[in-house]
């Protein structure tokens, strides 16, 4: 088994990657709160309704009650992380930093959302992490469906999409000038990769 199919089969193309600093069956809520918040404009209303239909094992691992404690709760609460992708348009380390975890309008707007438990989801899963965010607006419910997160293998990130969360990781360094090297490290040595990395304060473009 350690050997079957060495070098004829590659698995780095199945291989997800999450864009968001959460849990990751929360994924597609977040693409789904950052489409409707773009649909329906930002700064977010918070006097809207919000529902969030919830498959059963979403609803076990993340759809408790959210109450500010640590980031790793935080990260697990559907709820919060629902409400921070609404409110702040993102779901990055950030938004998961202590000062954050008690903010009165993101704790407010966690503790209205209406989590719906929705059997359709429930079919799909786990072929389709899907998910779905509704608001209401102008008196009508507007609703966002994903089927499968950003990052995922359904639905693959490109090389932006990492070089935005590594640069929502550590603002610090220059992500671009790293993403350049490390995209085309064939043509560029160990050394001035670790470098720009090693530098907090490098904004060298890229040779």
């Amino acid at each position: 088994p350690l050997t079957q199919d060495l070098g004829a089969v590659y698995h780095l193309d199945k291989t997800s990657i999450k864009p968001y600093a959460c849990c990751g069956s929360t994924h597609s809520y977040v693409d789904a709160a950052l489409a409707l918040r773009k649909k329906l404009g930002a700064p977010w209303d918070t006097r809207r309704r919000v529902r969030v239909g919830t498959a059963k094992v979403v609803d076990v691992q993340c759809g408790f009650d959210y109450a500010p404690g640590s980031a790793l709760n935080a990260q697990m609460s559907l709820r919060y992380i629902v409400a921070v992708a609404l409110l702040e348009g993102q779901a990055l380390p950030a938004q998961f930093a202590d000062a954050k975890l008690a903010d009165p309008a993101l704790t407010a707007l966690a503790g209205r959302l209406e989590l719906v438990p929705d059997p359709e989801l429930d079919k799909l899963y786990p072929k389709d992490f899907a998910a779905w965010v509704a608001a209401e607006h102008n008196g009508k419910w507007v609703r966002v469906d994903i089927m499968n997160p950003t990052g995922s293998v359904h639905a693959p990130i490109d090389a932006r999409g990492v070089t935005d969360k590594f640069r929502g990781i550590n603002p610090r360094l220059d992500a671009d000038a790293i993403a350049a090297v490390a995209l085309a490290i064939e043509q560029h040595s160990v050394r001035e990769f670790v470098d720009l990395l090693g530098n907090p304060e490098s904004k060298r473009a890229a040779a």
